[in-house]
């Protein structure tokens, strides 16, 4: 997963190559980057997110305070 900024560009450690790969089924897994799950940084800002899947489905996403 890669959260990008309002206009569509990477965020400085948060692209797609800085992502954790996540392998398997889960019903609470964290994302990580470079082994960080801190989103903090990036609060009160509009971002987007890509997804990177491959035979996979997503059914859900929650941010949740730390």
């Amino acid at each position: 997963m890669e959260i990008q900024g309002a206009v569509g560009q990477a965020l400085k450690g948060f692209a797609m190559k800085d992502c954790d790969e996540i392998y398997g089924d889960y019903l609470d897994k964290t994302a990580t980057w470079k082994g960080s799950g801190d989103v903090s940084a990036l609060q009160g800002q509009a971002v987007r997110l890509r997804f990177s899947l491959s035979d996979a489905d997503l059914y859900s996403l929650c941010f949740v305070a730390g």
